[in-house]
């Protein structure tokens, strides 16, 4: 199991959201606010209906960027994540694993299905056609101007699957 850079993990753990960029059958982008978890070997889970644009437009073209960052007003205080990788479906066997991880990141669902809260069962309705799907990311880059203006790291997945730092 290659485990993603410690900065890399510990960055991603601290957050919630990713913007998901893809791209349509003719080539237009999208981008999709997500809440994602992590998997113990380092892909990022979501949940979503195969009917939504992103995933429809996952499944012709799987390879995506996207990013997570804190929202701020002050370019000092600058931090976010961008990312490359190839984003799948998970199998069944998996779904578990990404409900633990969920659930661990978003305590809140834990009691999803034993509850007759209003906007719990909108919830509940909402996911009943719901997929998991994942990304495998291949490049990533953190960028964080507390550090300096424009102060970047950037990491890639070899081939065989271990994260090299290239910058």
């Amino acid at each position: 199991m290659n485990r993603l850079p410690t900065e890399v993990h510990t960055y991603l753990e601290s957050h919630t959201t990713l913007a998901l960029s893809t791209r349509d059958g003719e080539g237009h982008p999208a981008v999709a606010p997500l809440f994602y978890a992590l998997l113990p070997q380092g892909d990022l889970v979501f949940i979503s209906s195969p009917h939504t644009e992103h995933v429809r437009n996952v499944v012709h073209h799987p390879l995506v960027a996207l990013a997570v960052y804190r929202e701020g007003q002050e370019w000092q205080w600058i931090q976010g994540l961008q990312a490359r990788g190839w984003a799948y479906e998970l199998p069944p066997e998996m779904h578990r694993e990404a409900w633990d991880a969920y659930v661990q990141k978003f305590p809140c669902l834990r009691d999803l299905f034993d509850t007759a809260v209003p906007s719990v069962q909108q919830l509940r309705a909402a996911l009943a056609d719901a997929r998991w799907y994942a990304i495998r990311l291949t490049w990533v880059r953190i960028i964080d101007n507390r550090v300096a203006f424009g102060h970047k790291k950037e990491w890639q997945r070899s081939e065989e699957g271990s994260w090299v730092q290239i910058r």
